[in-house]
């Protein structure tokens, strides 16, 4: 049986990364529960970052995934990220077998006004607004990659 296609968003706040991957099915996307996950590094100590980068390795050799949206991180202003959040960026990006498109959060806006009624409801082991917004962003971007990000033409499907 033919595995249906699969899309991979990600995106880190504080302490954590959340990769989501959905499916289309109808006029709407599914999360795909056995190819999601939430990578932590508690520190920017080298030893965390090991264990990020391992724990990224066995997602990917368990999934398959092999490509990835991310939400990428603020780098100025007021709401700029904390250096960890570039070094889970940057072990994303270093994986050798993923090929990742950065999108911004107003690209993600944009998506989300305007087709954002099929994007799938956040997971239900969701319990605080943080992680709430932090699902809703890798979720974005997956569905985002659905509609053919990075290419330009996304943009004409979601009018």
């Amino acid at each position: 049986m033919r595995q249906a296609a699969r899309f991979t968003g990600a995106a880190a706040r504080g302490t954590a990364m959340v990769i989501i991957t959905v499916r289309p099915e109808n006029d709407a996307f599914v999360l795909c529960e056995d190819a999601s996950a939430r990578l932590v590094m508690d520190d920017r100590s080298q030893r965390e970052m090991r264990f990020f980068k391992e724990d990224l390795a066995a997602f990917v050799d368990r999934t398959g995934v092999d490509k990835i949206v991310l939400r990428g991180a603020p780098e100025a202003g007021k709401f700029k990220a904390h250096p960890r959040i570039y070094k889970m960026e940057a072990a994303l990006q270093l994986h050798p077998k993923l090929e990742v498109s950065i999108v911004t959060d107003a690209t993600l806006e944009k998506w989300h006004r305007h087709s954002g009624h099929m994007a799938p409801d956040v997971h239900r082991s969701v319990t605080t607004m943080w992680e709430e917004t932090l699902h809703q962003d890798a979720t974005r971007a997956a569905c985002l990659s659905a509609m053919g990000w990075p290419q330009p033409s996304w943009c004409e499907r979601v009018k």
